[in-house]
């Protein structure tokens, strides 16, 4: 079974990281324990998790203050923390406010099941990744010249987050609306799910509340979470849905539909400050995710980027970054996918309208691409005709799921190449996939997808 992820259990109790463990190993997870809480700082310091879980230590070393320890240690000031247990369902509004300060990502009460927790794992897990690849990728820039400093980055956000507020029952939405504004969100109110889908197109907003209260509200809300994840501009956009009674099966069901956070057992008005931390929490780690993205675009310039196509790197960048990735994909016994993307008719397109015809579509090429592919993912031109995609963290079958889209895309569009050639061009992609080997090196995977083609 491929790893998921590397996950840290802290917990006092033996018998619970023993069932917690068990159940992340069983769906592929590496994990390591430590219920002495004087061990957990060092042992995450040392494994670098993807995602640290802390459970109900007691004082002076109890959740919170092993929080901070983890965010003061450089080695794991960015490592998602997930509070669990009594940690995070005996908490006064007081220890919300201060687990908000330090930076917690997500709270999993006692009453969470292990199903809750994979369901909500996947997502931290992959801003670990963006975290550890932003690391690589500032080094191999360096070794080219080219020097970025991740702490130098900021955004001004703004200080009301814009929630999208969606809820076809009027009260629900009112109950939502009052909620939220009470706790400083600037809330936008919109009763259909669907003319709510367009406005998060159209309108930047820091997350979507969705509120059920009957079967056909949860129809609506997973075609909304769907909705939002199957929008590459939109995919990370986080999704909290709120109902008093839904079941472990649609529980399950609106996960594996794209939702961040499913919270129920109670009304919004009855738990406020339970709703709105976590509300906080995931407007938190959107920002922090839009904020990553400024150092990664850093990385590329006159040093890394390839000499003929702007916003993609250089042949030379890809292959040593590649080798840099296969190395910490080895130690971490981690995912790590190469695809080569070719555009099979440019010689043609050159031999009919000229090199800079060609050369302008290639440009858009590496545009279109660049655009719609994840910011962790490296883009780079591999030769005259094609280009790779460097995936850290990701198996085989959601590489294919990616290139299918990004060539269906590029086949059924037209393009406009210069002013002489009036004529809007079309490309033939195609592409090919390679996951890594244990005695892979960047040349061997690069060559390996390079012989693919569908």
């Amino acid at each position: 079974m491929r790893s998921q992820g590397s996950i840290v259990i802290g917990d006092p109790e033996a018998t619970t990281a023993a069932a917690r463990e068990e159940a992340l190993a069983a769906a592929g997870y590496r994990t390591a324990v430590a219920c002495d809480p004087k061990a957990l700082p060092s042992l995450a310091a040392e494994r670098r998790p993807d995602v640290a879980l802390i459970g109900a230590f007691a004082a002076p070393f109890d959740a919170l203050a092993l929080c901070e320890a983890l965010r003061a240690d450089p080695a794991t000031a960015a490592t998602p923390l997930v509070l669990t247990g009594a940690a995070a369902s005996e908490m006064s509004p007081e220890a919300r406010r201060r687990a908000l300060d330090i930076g917690v990502d997500d709270m999993l009460p006692a009453d969470s099941g292990a199903q809750e927790l994979l369901a909500r794992l996947p997502r931290l897990v992959r801003a670990a990744v963006m975290q550890a690849e932003l690391a690589r990728r500032v080094e191999t820039a360096a070794a080219f010249g080219r020097r970025v400093d991740p702490a130098d980055f900021s955004r001004d956000y703004a200080a009301r987050p814009r929630i999208m507020t969606v809820s076809e029952t009027g009260g629900l939405l009112s109950d939502l609306q009052q909620v939220l504004l009470l706790a400083g969100f600037h809330a936008l109110p919109e009763r259909s799910a669907y003319r709510a889908g367009e406005r998060i197109d159209d309108e930047r907003v820091d997350a979507a509340v969705i509120g059920l209260a009957d079967a056909a509200d949860l129809e609506r809300a997973a075609a909304l979470a769907a909705h939002i994840r199957a929008n590459a501009r939109l995919f990370n956009l986080p999704t909290l849905i709120v109902g008093e009674a839904i079941g472990a099966d649609d529980r399950a069901r609106l996960y594996s539909a794209g939702a961040s956070i499913v919270w129920s057992g109670r009304a919004p008005l009855e738990d406020p400050e339970g709703l709105t931390a976590y509300l906080h929490m995931l407007v938190a780690r959107q920002r922090r995710r839009w904020t990553l993205r400024d150092p990664f675009k850093a990385t590329l310039g006159a040093e890394t980027g390839d000499a003929d196509l702007a916003g993609v790197y250089s042949p030379a960048f890809l292959r040593a970054h590649l080798a840099r990735q296969i190395s910490d994909a080895a130690a971490r016994e981690a995912d790590l996918t190469v695809a080569v993307l070719r555009i099979d008719n440019i010689a043609g397109v050159e031999e009919r309208h000229g090199a800079e015809a060609a050369h302008v579509l290639m440009q858009q090429m590496a545009d279109w691409i660049a655009g719609m592919t994840r910011i962790e993912d490296a883009v780079g031109r591999l030769d005259a005709d094609s280009f790779a995609l460097l995936l850290p963290e990701t198996p085989a079958d959601e590489a294919e799921r990616v290139l299918q889209r990004l060539i269906g895309v590029l086949h059924q569009s037209e393009f406009h190449l210069t002013e002489e050639v009036m004529e809007p061009a079309r490309v033939w992609p195609s592409a090919g996939i390679a996951a890594r080997r244990p005695d892979d090196d960047a040349d061997a995977q690069l060559a390996r997808a390079a012989s693919v083609r569908y």
